[in-house]
């Protein structure tokens, strides 16, 4: 090779060298320039209100709704600034959640604000996968709309108040709320003091004889007064009665079955254990229908439990419907009173004294 081509070959190496370090100049600058950038910096990370927030007083808000895709829900104040279900006012609303999710979209913390250029389909924005709205009675209204999940799963892509133009990035935590089924937000009712030193009474009805169905004596040869006495219920015959005699200071009470003392009793045992940790898990239909209630198995009832509890002059009466388990082997159904439909969800292993009992007696 003559000193003349590798002269040539020199110089042209050189420009190469140099078209390469200004190619990785501009794209440099363009990767900066595209880079999402925080909420509240120009560049570096770090998390902050949006600024011009419509909403921006827990204290001022009126009202809220969120659609999760399953169920929309609508929440409002009453008259003594209590959050309430609009659907149905007297719900029993537990509104940690509402003040959860009040707390977190009041002053949204953002992970990441971008300009969007690409259309709302490529974030699931043309469909939310969750949409929830706040309304003030002064600020007038805030909307999220929540798209796809970011891909490590943890936040979610976010549109406000409808504006395509900016999108927002946010951690999960708040959309997860906006799946809470209406259920879980409710009060769950508290129990009275069911402990054996409290009890005076416990009676437990097992499965009852069905009528036959001629008992309504409705045949054309029945008389009136006959037709009465048989369309009456026949009186359920309990599985077991117990009756306490309540001990002195701290001594135990000492229960007897009719006139015999079963204090020891393994089956008593086991039912007021039972009855020492009963608790609702949750609510599982709130006024049900008649086809619901039957699903639960409450048009047969597997066991009832009757108990007399405090004194005679400041106790009251508990009661205790029983009804199947539910598909999943999660609990099993039960309500409470006469007067109250619900029905909620207790852990199976809660009322195993109770059906024990109920089908086979004290042994």
């Amino acid at each position: 090779m003559t000193w003349k081509e590798k002269q040539t070959i020199t110089i042209l190496l050189s420009i190469l060298g140099a078209l390469s370090a200004i190619l990785l100049v501009v794209l440099g600058i363009r990767y900066r320039e595209s880079r999402p950038a925080a909420v509240g910096s120009s560049g570096g990370a770090g998390g902050s209100a949006v600024s011009g927030s419509a909403v921006t007083d827990p204290a001022g808000l009126t009202g809220l709704s969120y659609s999760n895709g399953s169920a929309t829900l609508t929440f409002s104040l009453d008259d003594k600034g209590a959050w309430i279900w609009s659907d149905d006012p007297g719900f029993p609303l537990n509104s940690a959640t509402i003040t959860a999710i009040t707390d977190l979209a009041v002053n949204p913390q953002f992970q990441q604000t971008l300009s969007n250029t690409e259309s709302l389909d490529t974030y699931q924005l043309d469909n939310p996968k969750a949409t929830l709205t706040l309304t003030s009675g002064e600020s007038g209204t805030r909307t999220f709309a929540f798209g796809k999940a970011t891909t490590d799963g943890n936040s979610r892509y976010l549109m406000l108040d409808g504006v395509e133009s900016t999108l927002y990035i946010m951690d999960g935590t708040l959309y997860q709320y906006l799946q809470t089924p209406i259920y879980n937000m409710m009060e769950l009712p508290e129990l009275p003091d069911l402990s054996e030193n409290n009890l005076r009474s416990l009676t437990i009805y097992g499965p009852q004889p069905e009528v036959p169905e001629d008992a309504s004596g409705e045949g054309e040869e029945s008389s009136a007064e006959e037709g009465a006495e048989s369309a009456a219920e026949p009186e359920a015959v309990p599985a077991a009665s117990f009756t306490a005699k309540q001990g002195d200071g701290d001594s135990a009470a000492l229960w007897f079955s009719d006139t015999l003392n079963v204090t020891t009793n393994s089956a008593l045992l086991e039912l007021l254990a039972d009855l020492r940790g009963l608790s609702m898990t949750r609510c599982v239909d709130y006024r049900p229908s008649e086809e619901a209630e039957a699903i639960c198995g409450f048009d047969a009832p597997l066991a009832v439990l009757e108990a007399e509890y405090g004194t005679e002059s400041a106790g009251g009466q508990f009661t205790l419907t029983i009804g199947k388990s539910q598909p999943d082997g999660a609990g099993r159904y039960v309500q409470l009173g006469e007067e109250d439909s619900t029905v909620y969800l207790v852990p199976e292993e809660s009322v195993d004294g109770i059906l024990q009992i109920a089908s086979n007696g004290i042994g």
